[in-house]
């Protein structure tokens, strides 16, 4: 399946794929009395974060949004990880939010607290080659809501083609995935996703660490990523 990323408008607002811009649209008129809910389509979206090669999957829901972020997608060097994540183009740290020179982004804080301990067991380097990430809805919010069915029967995007395809991929090939937030909605979008076999749960989904005692499965998937 090709990537439809590649084709996003990256030089000026608003940063949507064509395919999508009549529901983001209308999603945000239906909710334009509430800011926390809006997409913000200004910053960059980012449908997924790593290499698609990569041994060990999760599964999230979508980016979120604080002002601070609008001064960091205008950054130069974390724009342009961004983009060129979103083109799967090589990179020494594809899992970017695990840079050490991004390291004051303020989704590198996110990630750094919730996978310090596999960053403890594997080495930050081997993470951040290893580790790829989905979001099951790609554009920022403060608050994720679903979009209505009037105005996407699935409540979804077009592009949320390419990532089903990326995990069915993922499936295919057996490679462990670990689902992080909203497992209902990545099982509607992906139905085989249930019963897969591979799949690994966290204890706690509103805890959103992957720590030993939250996520089970633990010492297979260090393993698994050791093996990068």
């Amino acid at each position: 399946m090709v990537n439809p990323w590649s084709q996003l408008p990256t030089d000026a607002d608003p940063h949507v794929l064509e395919g999508d811009l009549s529901i983001v649209e209308k999603f945000n008129e239906h909710y334009a009395h509430n800011p926390d809910i809006k997409i913000q389509s200004h910053l960059l979206p980012e449908p997924f974060i790593g290499d698609p090669r990569a041994r060990v999957y999760l599964l999230n829901l979508n980016p979120g949004y604080s002002p601070e972020d609008d001064g960091w997608h205008r950054n130069r060097g974390y724009r342009n990880a961004i983009i060129e994540n979103l083109g799967h183009k090589t990179a020494e740290y594809p899992f970017y939010f695990l840079d050490p020179g991004l390291a004051d982004a303020p989704g590198s804080a996110w990630w750094s607290r919730r996978s310090r301990w596999w960053i403890r067991d594997v080495g930050t380097e081997t993470l951040a080659r290893n580790l790829f990430c989905a979001e099951l809805f790609p554009y920022h919010s403060r608050r994720y809501r679903r979009v209505p069915k009037r105005i996407s029967p699935d409540g979804l995007v077009p592009s949320s083609a390419y990532v089903a395809h990326l995990i069915r991929e993922a499936i295919r090939t057996h490679r462990p995935i670990v689902a992080m937030r909203q497992l209902p909605g990545w099982c509607e979008l992906i139905p085989e996703l249930g019963n897969y076999s591979k799949l690994y749960r966290l204890s706690s989904p509103q805890n959103v660490s992957l720590s030993p005692k939250n996520l089970k499965g633990y010492d297979e998937l260090v393993a698994e990523l050791r093996a990068g």
